[in-house]
């Protein structure tokens, strides 16, 4: 547990403001395989679910610059499953926008009981999202999974002026139904 936890301040530390791959992740190249079958061991023999959690974290933070097709989904989705579910923001703006990515790109396949996973993990974003300007990603998100609904649970009033102009910012590049459902919400 103690490994894993001085690997994920280091993951931590060096992802809070990424503009290229941190040296925590460069190093943990060659390992990420090994973590990934690590971590399976270590769901079927660790009756700690707190270490699972954090094993299956990091492996999906490490998944955001070197897992393939939604690898640092499917960790996440996993973290998810064992714990607390509040810790989204603690890997860094740009896990959070990579996560939203493979939100997106997976929505539409996507069977029901994966969407309602999917659904919770967005609720987990959009907060993240709003309260560290990036209401313009928030919006995007929601528009691409289909629930602008819920936007207006996470607007607060220095915000919704950001929000209303940029919902009506997009409506000329949407297909007619989806364009009224934007000047609807905004």
């Amino acid at each position: 547990m103690k490994c894993l936890q001085d690997l994920a301040a280091k993951i931590r530390a060096s992802t809070t403001s990424m503009t290229s791959v941190p040296k925590p992740l460069k190093f943990m190249r060659t390992h990420y395989e090994t973590m990934k079958e690590i971590h399976t061991k270590m769901m079927q023999n660790v009756k700690d679910k707190a270490v699972v959690k954090l094993c299956a974290e990091i492996i999906s933070v490490l998944a955001m610059t070197m897992g393939t097709g939604k690898d640092c989904l499917v960790y996440r989705l996993m973290s998810d499953e064992t714990g607390k579910e509040d810790s989204i923001g603690e890997w860094g703006h740009e896990y959070v926008r990579h996560l939203s990515g493979e939100i997106a790109t997976n929505w539409h396949e996507a069977t029901a009981p994966f969407r309602e996973k999917l659904e919770a993990l967005v609720e987990q974003i959009i907060p993240y999202n709003m309260a560290h300007n990036a209401e313009a990603e928030a919006c995007d998100l929601l528009m691409e999974v289909e629930k602008l609904n819920l936007l207006e649970r996470f607007v607060d009033e220095s915000a919704y002026p950001r929000v209303c102009l940029y919902l009506q910012s997009c409506v000329p590049y949407v297909p007619d139904p989806e364009n009224v459902s934007l000047l609807k919400c905004a």
